[in-house]
């Protein structure tokens, strides 16, 4: 078992007002190693919050995470960081590329945070990968959507991480540039047996996966 979730509560203050919000009650899963789960449900049932929780970015009020059977919320802020960094690999749909760096030094980032060896050839191995080598030297605002977005996959995937958090990957994606996207994504994940958690509104993106759970 990559992922387990037991017990997550998770309320919030509505502003200016007394009154709490339940966003999380109970909420139970678990995740194979290698295994694709799609989460769907409306705006506001707490997809975004879960898929926060589940990569140690926001604590629950109650309950545990464990990834490769690390309780994460047992960890110190720091020994959380190390962890995250390398076993967790989030993808969001605004794609937080550096628009200052280059799409390699985007992908090679990371790397260098771990002080990882030969981060510029394994940021270029990622790229090409995911069909990008050709624009390796190109600043974000020279990219298309899909191709930002296909950079910030290949800088989660050089990390080799067990786990991938997606959350509305597709979200500012036309459906060619979403659906060619997902393709490459997908078959990236079954070569390396990495373990998906998809956030997703897009029905055909959520077909792709095992699994679906609605909230």
């Amino acid at each position: 078992m990559i992922l387990t979730a037991k017990g997550l509560y998770k309320s919030y203050q509505e502003s200016g007002d007394a009154k709490k919000v339940d966003v999380l009650k109970d909420f139970q899963m678990e995740l194979d190693k290698g295994q694709t789960l799609a989460i769907m449900g409306p705006s506001g049932c707490g997809k975004s919050t879960l898929i926060s929780i589940l990569g140690g970015l926001d604590r629950p009020d109650q309950g545990r995470v464990e990834i490769a059977g690390q309780n994460i919320y047992e960890l110190s802020t720091n020994d959380l960081t190390d962890f995250r960094a390398k076993n967790i690999g989030i993808v969001f749909q605004q794609f937080h590329l550096l628009p200052h760096l280059k799409a390699v030094d985007n992908v090679r980032l990371p790397l260098d945070l771990q002080g990882i060896d030969q981060a510029k050839e394994r940021a270029l191995q990622a790229l090409d990968s995911v069909g990008l080598a050709d624009r390796a030297n190109h600043f974000p605002h020279q990219m298309s959507r899909g191709e930002c977005q296909r950079t910030a996959i290949a800088r989660v995937l050089v990390m080799q991480p067990q786990l991938i958090l997606a959350d509305e990957p597709t979200g500012s994606l036309d459906r060619k540039t979403a659906d060619e996207v997902m393709d490459l994504f997908f078959n990236k994940l079954k070569e390396s047996h990495i373990s998906l958690v998809l956030v997703t509104h897009d029905e055909e993106v959520a077909r792709l996966c095992e699994r679906r759970l609605d909230l």
